[in-house]
């Protein structure tokens, strides 16, 4: 696993899994919150060449652990009823 590819696959999933928080992907690839933030706001260091690319295709997580935290992310997006 290469460190640079790690903002990589942090903006495949800001893109497109927004449901994902910040910790589930801090989990999923081994990154800090401060990098996702940067990552996020475009204050990257590397920012011109980071290339949202699946983070199971280039060896950061497996698709089983990314098919958990949607799930988990899924389910904790269901409103629980008020009585």
């Amino acid at each position: 696993i290469k460190r640079r590819d790690r903002p990589d696959g942090i903006a495949f999933l800001l893109r497109h899994y927004p449901q994902l928080s910040d910790i589930q992907i801090v989990k999923l690839l081994g990154t800090t919150k401060n990098t996702i933030a940067k990552v996020k706001n475009k204050q990257h260091w590397n920012t011109l060449n980071i290339k949202p690319r699946d983070p199971v295709t280039i060896g950061l997580c497996s698709q089983t652990d990314l098919n958990a935290a949607l799930h988990e992310a899924s389910s904790a997006s269901v409103s629980v009823p008020q009585e």
